[in-house]
């Protein structure tokens, strides 16, 4: 047993999810690109044993639900809050009878036809996509529903194959315990369902619940597979084992060299364990391997920033670079900025700063880094409110927020509560 791994639960409540980060993008890229090949694999029919189907794909009937409804709250608000804890608790019959309950209330509510359509997916596909469709006409949550819809399919599909297919798509969207569920009954259709096994094992871990039992089932029936041992990385890093981690990802990487993703995760890993030159080599792969994919370039492009290895080298060199291709890149910009702040160049760094905080003026690295300029620069006032507003947008235990509180504190000004 590994060291790391009795702290996996607690790591997993102290950790940011903020699904515009980095990590986040690349995360979802990858679990799209599975998704993709996986969808395709159930297309052409099964191509090993492990993924023969075992059940006829019309789902067997479902036993009377036992749920009696209580008194529920009328206000719209109160109903997407309890309908979100009920879904959290996995109480699928209550959940559905408030979603019902809110959409009778508020019928063009967007955001409960796409619940709605999440939760009876797996059991209701025809009902569920009458709702995913109505959410789909809400700009905001068109992706989310399209790639649920994807996964739907056309019913060709046997159901093992069918649920895996959703509950990836439903890890995808940041759904764990509506993935939990769609996976588990994907295995109850074929236990013999690695790419099953291993999703719920990610999506346990997301929950705060261990989900390596899953994840090493996985491995034992497919040690070489590239997406079980990327989940497995993953596990990994959240359980703060980074020696496990980059094992496991750089077998993925083997597997699949030509996927930037275990490239990129490996490189993460190993500048948390501290390994930066050999970090940026695996960083600069991910890049190498799809130079015109801006999220690898974000990674590196931070990796310089942040630890301000390299930069007296290739790294300002990098920045710059990335810079001129990808003006509009808020990450960039601010990397770019903060890698000029640590070569002394306090102008210059202002100047990228402050349009990164214009790109996006929501994101807590680039503003604790502009706060961090101003106050260089003698602008206490500015400085002041560039880590307010740091503190007041950002989780509280997150890197950013620390430091902004210490700014504060060395401002003089006093932190929040």
């Amino acid at each position: 047993m590994h060291d790391g791994h009795g702290s996996l639960v607690s790591a997993v409540r102290q950790r940011n999810l903020q699904r515009r980060s980095a990590r986040w993008l690349l995360q979802f890229w990858l679990l799209l690109v599975l998704l993709t090949g996986l969808l395709a694999s159930m297309a052409s029919g099964p191509t090993s044993s492990s993924w023969a189907l075992s059940v006829a794909a019309t789902p067997s009937p479902l036993p009377p639900s036992t749920y009696q409804p209580s008194a529920l709250p009328t206000e719209a608000a109160s109903l997407r809050d309890l309908a979100a804890a009920q879904i959290a608790a996995q109480e699928w019959a209550a959940a559905e009878h408030t979603l019902r309950a809110l959409l009778t209330a508020a019928p063009g509510d967007a955001a409960a036809h796409l619940w709605l359509g999440m939760l009876l997916a797996p059991v209701e596909p025809e009902a569920a996509t009458q709702h995913l469709l109505r959410a789909k006409a809400d700009a905001e949550l068109a992706g989310e529903a399209q790639r649920v819809l994807d996964a739907l399919g056309d019913g060709s599909r046997g159901r093992a194959e069918s649920l895996t297919g959703l509950g990836i798509a439903l890890v995808g969207v940041g759904e764990w315990a509506l993935a939990q569920r769609a996976l588990e009954l994907a295995l109850e259709s074929n236990a013999a369902n690695p790419a099953a096994l291993a999703y719920l094992g990610y999506a346990l871990d997301q929950q705060g619940t261990d989900g390596l039992p899953s994840l090493e089932r996985a491995r034992a029936m497919a040690p070489a597979d590239p997406q079980v041992n990327y989940l497995l990385g993953l596990h990994w890093r959240l359980a703060g084992d980074h020696d496990a981690a980059c094992a496991a990802f750089l077998r993925a990487y083997w597997a699949a060299p030509e996927n930037p993703a275990p490239a990129a995760e490996l490189g993460l890993s190993l500048r948390e364990r501290g390994d930066l030159a050999q970090a940026e080599q695996w960083l600069r792969i991910a890049v190498n391997l799809e130079p015109d994919q801006s999220q690898w370039t974000e990674l590196l492009a931070a990796f310089y920033a942040d630890t301000g290895f390299g930069l007296e080298n290739d790294g300002l060199a990098f920045l710059e670079s990335a810079r001129e291709r990808a003006p509009g890149s808020a990450s960039i910009r601010a990397s770019l900025g903060w890698a000029l702040y640590r070569l002394g160049q306090i102008e210059r760094a202002h100047e990228e700063l402050s349009v990164a905080v214009v790109l996006a003026p929501a994101d807590a690295r680039s503003r604790y880094y502009f706060g961090m300029v101003l106050e260089r620069l003698g602008d206490s006032e500015g400085a002041l409110d560039s880590f307010r507003f740091v503190m007041e947008h950002a989780p509280p235990d997150s890197l950013y927020a620390v430091l902004a509180a210490r700014g504060l504190a060395r401002l003089g000004a006093p932190g929040p509560g």
